[in-house]
């Protein structure tokens, strides 16, 4: 049996994400020959590197960081919820619940199972016109004798 060979040019069709052979990179060739130029900085690390800088307040050094917690800090305390409610946010992120409250929060889900289990065989226990009124309030004629 004899094996076919194949002519590569001769049958590779050019279209949508098949570019000429001629215009494809060489093998060893990049397509950004320039790239990223070594020790260019991305901006969370100039961001990082901006708020670890120290500075003085009030004759005390302290960094960045720390100078603008303590001013979110003092707003929050003066009253501006969003930045009480930012404040909480950061602390939030900064510690994850730990294990004492991942359990309290697991039992909290229990909790919630046995009311609703509790509050579903006392609906199925009421008669079904004394369930309707409590759901609907009084009628016109219990709210006239009253």
């Amino acid at each position: 049996m004899r094996k076919k060979v194949r002519n590569r040019r001769a049958r590779y069709a050019v279209g949508y994400g098949r570019p000429p052979t001629s215009s494809q990179f060489q093998p060893g060739q990049s397509g950004n020959p320039q790239g990223r130029p070594k020790g260019v900085r991305n901006a969370s690390s100039m961001a990082r590197t901006a708020l670890e800088r120290t500075i003085k307040v009030n004759g005390k050094k302290t960094t960045v960081r720390k100078a603008a917690y303590r001013s979110l800090a003092e707003r929050a305390v003066a009253g501006d919820a969003k930045a009480f409610d930012y404040l909480l946010s950061l602390e939030s992120e900064e510690h994850p619940p730990g294990p004492d409250q991942a359990e309290t929060e697991g039992s909290a889900a229990k909790d919630l199972v046995i009311l609703q289990d509790f509050f579903d065989r006392r609906r199925a226990s009421l008669p079904q016109h004394e369930h309707d009124e409590q759901q609907r309030g009084p009628g016109k004629r219990e709210r006239r004798n009253k």
